[in-house]
């Protein structure tokens, strides 16, 4: 396709800037152009198959809108403890300097070493430096019961405070395993 132009008489040698397409003289397409206004050379490539072409590479490392964190991550940091029967686990996300935690997902498992007869109190995990979120599992369980709660939220939830640590703690349970299991990034 060749790059043309069609007069106007809006004004004196005023031009819409087109582009040809098909055979006839006559056919043409208004032209968009996506790049450096300065020269034709830093003009942003696009093609039928594939659409326009953002290079990635060079996005910003944190972009955000206030609520919300999109970010390009080489890796993920992840810290799990694990307890022994009947013993309160604590899983510890370490402070940073000026840094947030962003938390990808969490796994807390409960296990069952014995049947254990419930009561009318739920067993409840509690969190700090997360708005006090916290999660429910039930006292009664048979023996070898595993019960999981598995978040992985559309955003990463951001801690409250920075260069502060973040925990999830399970309580002393009798006759049960804890395993807490936290994926993460830090960023300002």
């Amino acid at each position: 396709m060749a790059d043309a132009d069609v007069a106007i008489t809006a004004g004196t040698g005023t031009k819409v800037d087109t582009r040809t397409v098909g055979t006839g003289v006559d056919e043409h397409r208004q032209v968009v152009v996506v790049g450096d206004p300065a020269t034709a050379a830093g003009v942003a490539s696009a093609d039928a198959t594939n659409g326009l072409d953002v290079d990635v590479t060079r996005l910003p490392a944190v972009v955000t809108d206030g609520s919300q964190v999109a970010q390009i991550r080489s890796a993920i940091l992840a810290v799990t403890a694990v307890g022994a029967a009947a013993a309160a686990v604590t899983n510890t996300l370490p402070a940073v300097a000026g840094q947030f935690h962003y938390i990808t997902r969490i796994n807390i498992q409960k296990y069952n070493t014995v049947a254990v007869v419930g009561g009318v109190t739920p067993v409840t995990v509690t969190s700090t430096n997360l708005n006090s979120v916290a999660w429910t599992f039930a006292s009664a369980a048979a023996v070898g019961t595993l019960a999981e709660t598995d978040l992985e939220p559309c955003s990463p939830i951001r801690s409250q405070v920075a260069n502060t640590a973040t925990t999830i703690v399970a309580p002393v349970t009798t006759s049960v395993l804890w395993r807490i299991t936290v994926y993460y990034y830090t960023a300002a």
